[in-house]
């Protein structure tokens, strides 16, 4: 599977690994569901284009590590909620809300459209951070192409608003028109 951004600005083009998992990869969100790992090729400073791969915070960091001057746009606009994806909620391990709303914003501030080859049940973790994760699934028999990380971002915004009270611990799986859906979920990171 592949999985591509296309921007001007930070995240140029993104290509995920085939092949089985190797012991540093995630374990799927769901048993029925593959694994693939972004790799993003990033602008890390002017006319300086790196290869990173990983979740946005992993890319993130790494970019800093290479330029300190680095930073992520301001915050995009999400798209507006919209109720037509269904939610369940609690089938996973539970993340923690706050984690997963910082997963959020980060995603929020991704330029760029993210792009899935063929599936159906590929799968591919976008964010991580204190055990508690966000992923991108295509279900679909053709190839996904989101208008931008926003549409993830919103989709999970969307889990943790139903799934969550008062920031307690969530985990949920929307779905979404198109035959994509994201996951939100306690993970090792």
């Amino acid at each position: 599977m592949r999985l591509s951004i296309t921007s001007v600005l930070i995240p140029i083009a993104a290509v995920a690994k085939g092949g089985p998992l190797i012991a540093d990869e995630p374990e799927a969100p769901d048993p029925h569901y593959g694994v693939e790992t972004l790799e993003w090729l990033v602008e890390v400073a002017p006319r300086q284009t790196e290869t990173l791969s990983g979740t946005v915070e992993q890319v993130y960091a790494q970019a800093l590590q290479i330029n300190t001057g680095f930073k992520l746009l301001p915050m995009l606009p999400q798209p507006p909620k919209e109720t037509r994806g269904k939610i369940i909620c609690d089938i996973f391990p539970k993340a923690h809300a706050l984690a997963i709303q910082d997963g959020i914003n980060y995603l929020g501030r991704v330029p760029g459209r993210p792009k899935a080859d063929p599936g159906p049940g590929r799968c591919a973790r976008v964010s991580c951070s204190s055990n508690s994760a966000i992923w991108w699934c295509n279900d679909d028999k053709k190839p996904q192409t989101l208008g931008g990380f926003g549409s993830i971002a919103g989709s999970a915004q969307a889990v943790l608003d139903q799934c969550s009270t008062q920031h307690s611990d969530l985990s949920g799986q929307r779905f979404e028109p198109g035959n994509w859906n994201t996951i939100v979920r306690k993970a090792n990171c």
